[in-house]
């Protein structure tokens, strides 16, 4: 296995103390948009798409369109423009019918699920670790939502249960448009106005060890709660973070590695993007 050492030193030791925990405690998969890519695309390539969509249409003027793609980098808030232009039902299928089209997963998923993690939480809508367990002979690998209480305190629970090998759609799930989480809106009445969502991540970020895949760090309201809880926690590198560097991009590994440990308690694995 190339651990990348040179490039990234540390990486071998962040490597072995990542599988001792999976063999002692077992470790949370936590996956984001990079594992679903290049099959299904980025969130800046999803709304440069429905943007052109709209304009094709007519929905949206020209001149809308042109603002929408220079403010592309706030995606929340071009979520909630295109919301507004298209009528939020419609919006939200539209984005659910691009997720729902992954007839095979990705390289990424198959390994995530070969690694055998004791449990999976993703932010992505698709069902590609789903369909990584059938492809791999895993078996059948129930889905569950945050809309789902009983299911997902079941989850998280420390008692057996069979909802514990289940995926959960932390942001919502392409069979149920009307719940998935897209637009800034959503995403206040989900975290702001939802106590039980951030005490819930709190509580999987305080009890269990968790490995970051596939997750770029840009998301607030995954990153707050993230810090809150774990600024203050005593365990040194207490979670794992698969962290992608691209080609043109140069880093400070020493100082990128305890940026993370202090403000996060994770360690790093730095890999060439």
């Amino acid at each position: 296995m190339n651990f990348f050492e040179n490039e990234y030193p540390g990486n071998t030791s962040t490597y072995e103390k990542f599988s001792n925990a999976m063999q002692n405690e077992g470790v949370v998969a936590f996956t984001g948009a990079g594992t679903s890519m290049p099959e299904l695309p980025s969130w800046t390539a999803l709304l440069k798409n429905l943007i052109q969509d709209a304009v094709n249409s007519g929905i949206t003027s020209k001149d809308d369109g042109e603002a929408y793609i220079d403010g592309i980098e706030d995606t929340l808030f071009i979520a909630d423009q295109l919301s507004g232009d298209f009528g939020a039902h419609q919006f939200k299928s539209k984005v659910c019918k691009t997720f729902s089209c992954l007839e095979n997963p990705t390289e990424a998923q198959k390994e995530i699920i070969g690694t055998g993690f004791k449990r999976y939480v993703t932010l992505n809508y698709d069902l590609g670790l789903e369909l990584a367990s059938s492809c791999i002979g895993g078996g059948h690998l129930p889905s569950i939502t945050p809309q789902q209480r009983n299911e997902s305190q079941s989850w998280i629970g420390k008692e057996s249960s069979k909802n514990k090998k289940a995926v959960l759609h932390w942001h919502g799930i392409t069979t149920h448009a009307e719940d998935i989480i897209l637009t800034g809106d959503d995403y206040s009445a989900f975290y702001d106005k939802t106590s039980e969502n951030i005490e819930f991540l709190s509580r999987l970020f305080v009890n269990d060890r968790i490995l970051m895949i596939g997750f770029g760090f840009a998301d607030p309201f995954i990153t707050r709660p993230l810090e809150k809880v774990m600024r203050l926690h005593p365990s040194e590198n207490n979670h794992f973070a698969l962290l992608g560097v691209p080609e043109n991009k140069q880093i400070n590994v020493v100082l990128e590695r305890k940026k993370f440990a202090k403000k996060v308690q994770i360690g790093c694995n730095f890999l060439p993007n």
